[in-house]
Parts: structure tokens; sequence; C-alpha cells
């Protein structure tokens, strides 16, 4: 895994357990799921998938690394909508 992608995975892995800490809500849970499958998605299927097109680059590995970063990028800003509605919603109790 790259130099950028692996810190900031491992600082959502941080916040996401802050957050559980915090309360084991259902939304705490939809976050944790999400997240979940994106790092399924990431060690399961796109490291490995990297690693082969470093070693024999091709263009069918190529296509299948793109269409699996799409669940990836739902998962993602589905999560960060969570958040958003999270963040939006403990502030308006304040």
């Amino acid at each position: 895994m790259g130099y950028v992608a692996a810190p900031l995975m491992l600082v959502e892995a941080a916040l996401a357990a802050v957050w559980v800490r915090g309360g084991l809500t259902s939304e705490a849970l939809a976050g944790i799921g999400m997240l979940g499958l994106v790092w399924a998605l990431t060690f399961g299927l796109i490291v490995p998938l990297h690693a082969r097109l470093q070693r024999a680059p091709s263009v069918s590995d190529a296509r299948l690394v793109t269409l699996l970063n799409w669940p990836r990028t739902l998962l993602w800003t589905a999560r960060a909508g969570l958040l958003g509605w999270v963040t939006a919603a403990l502030l308006s109790h304040r």
C-alpha cells in the first residue's frame, strides 16, 4: 500500500475507534461497517491487484482496479455523509 493511503487509512481507523468509544449507536455501527467493507476491498482485492500490476502490467487488471475503486468511493462518500449528518445533529443539540 502506498505512502499516502496507508497513513490516512490508519487515521481513519483511529477516528472510527474514538467514535465507537463514544457509544455503540446504530450510526457508529454503520460507519464501522462501511469502513470494514472499504478495508476488505482494499486489502483483499485492490492491494493484491496493484502488486500484480507492478509485476506484470495489464489492461484488464488496470480496468479491474478502476472498477473495484467505485464501491470504495461510494462507501467513503456514504460514510462522509453519515459523519456530516451526525456532526450536524450533535451541533444542533448545543
